[in-house]
């Protein structure tokens, strides 16, 4: 079932509808866009509703108009990302939920060192995934401990990051 834009009473919506096993993706996706959303920096479609029927989920939110990426937009744009990035409620590393970028699952297990949360949640979970398929780098834990180990000095405020941010997404914005 194909994602389509919708018009009803003079309101217009962006409906994502995928296979039923998408529900917990969509609704990742819409606790994200609330996040997003409350840090009042950057523009981002309100969510209407997220559900499921026995054979499809959908995620239903506001059709934002798409804009040109030109000069004036993108640096509109590199400023309310750069507002985001300095906004923070986040009292550590991490989400109350682990979300995914595209099809891949992606953990955000809370966590009070940013190095740590790095280095475990995303390079060292990025290569168990590559494990899965048979493609190896060496030993997972000593990279991990590595990566740890070289990031560990660098301790930055924890923030809101766009983390699935691509070009069709930067259609909207600013």
């Amino acid at each position: 079932m194909p994602h389509g834009i919708y018009v009803m009473q003079a309101m217009i919506f962006f409906v994502k509808c995928d296979e039923r096993e998408m529900l917990r993706g969509f609704t990742a996706e819409a606790d994200q866009l609330e996040l997003l959303s409350r840090s009042k920096t950057v523009v981002v479609p309100k969510v209407w509703a997220v559900g499921s029927d026995r054979d499809y989920s959908f995620l239903v939110m506001d059709y934002l108009s798409p804009r040109p990426l030109d000069a004036h937009n993108a640096f509109i744009l590199g400023q309310q990302l750069a507002r985001l990035h300095q906004w923070s409620d986040q009292p550590q590393f991490g989400l109350d939920f682990d979300n995914a970028l595209s099809t891949t699952p992606q953990p955000n297990t809370w966590q009070r060192r940013w190095s740590t949360f790095f280095a475990e949640q995303r390079i060292g979970w990025q290569l168990e995934l590559a494990a899965e398929k048979g493609i190896t780098f060496g030993n997972i834990d000593a990279i991990v401990e590595h990566v740890q180990q070289r990031l560990a000095s660098h301790q930055p405020q924890p923030s809101l990051l766009h983390g699935d941010l691509w070009s069709a997404k930067l259609r909207a914005w600013p």
